[in-house]
């Protein structure tokens, strides 16, 4: 099966101004940029090699041809850093500025590195859950800023006892399930344990206390590490909420990313 790949063009083919402005703001030379894939959307984005030795990940967007239906957002995600960046530390990479001009806006941030699984080890798992309850953990009332939504939350509340108590959310979802036998695991796994997670899920809804939550993650966004903390690359859409409220399943939502993160 062919993947088909979002356009970007080479590092060497961006406007002058924008290489040169992504080196001022790094305070080094780029020596090579590679296209990093991935994402929602046709951004620029790169893996930047600089003449000092470290690496740096750039972002950017740029203007649109007339009648394109794209939407950026990097208003809000550079918000995110610029704002946050002493809550999000050290589980997201530092950000190092951005730069506007001529249409065009980018982000400079650190550039992390991992390996892809699975296959998960029961270490690594446990590892990358650590790391998200230490990180919601460290924000547990501390002020936050007012733009950030309140609500976000409320729709990781009620999720389990729709999926568990109505056949026909239930046989949707084993029907994913493409390996053999596998649909009978998952149908007897959400018999098992279907009423726990709704009694886990009830008091979300009657939150008083708040946490940073991440509330992006897939496997572009997680890095898993066998050593010290995961890193998440953090995105615009953090939101207050109770930290056991990001744990529910989705095949686009679960790290997968592992191996020694590298703050290259």
């Amino acid at each position: 099966m062919s993947i088909t790949r979002e356009e970007k063009p080479a590092w060497a083919a961006l406007p002058r101004f924008v290489r040169a402005d992504a080196e001022r703001l790094l305070g080094a030379q780029v020596l090579r940029g590679v296209r990093k894939y991935g994402g929602y959307g046709p951004s620029a984005t790169y893996d930047l090699t600089l003449a000092d030795g470290r690496h740096a990940f750039f972002k950017g967007v740029y203007p649109l041809p007339a009648g394109s239906g794209v939407i950026w957002n990097l208003d809000e995600e550079e918000r995110v850093y610029a704002e946050l960046g002493d809550l999000l530390a050290p589980w997201a990479p530092t950000y190092f500025g951005s730069f506007r001009r001529d249409g065009w806006h980018a982000l400079l941030l650190e550039a992390l590195d991992g390996v892809k699984v699975p296959p998960w080890t029961r270490a690594l798992a446990e590892r990358a859950l650590r790391s998200y309850a230490e990180f919601h953990a460290s924000t547990i009332d501390q002020p936050l800023p007012e733009w950030l939504p309140r609500d976000q939350h409320l729709e990781s509340t009620g999720y389990w006892k729709p999926l568990t108590t109505d056949r026909a959310q239930t046989e949707r979802l084993v029907a994913t399930c493409a390996a053999p036998g596998m649909g009978k695991r998952a149908n007897d796994w959400l018999a098992a344990h279907g009423a726990a997670l709704i009694a886990a899920e009830q008091p979300l809804a009657a939150i008083r206390r708040f946490a940073l939550l991440h509330f992006d993650t897939h496997p572009r966004t997680t890095f898993a590490s066998t050593s010290g903390p995961c890193a998440f690359s953090i995105g615009p859409s953090p939101a207050p909420g109770r930290p056991s409220s990001i744990l529910r399943p989705s095949p686009n939502r679960l790290p997968a990313r592992a191996g020694r993160v590298r703050r290259r």
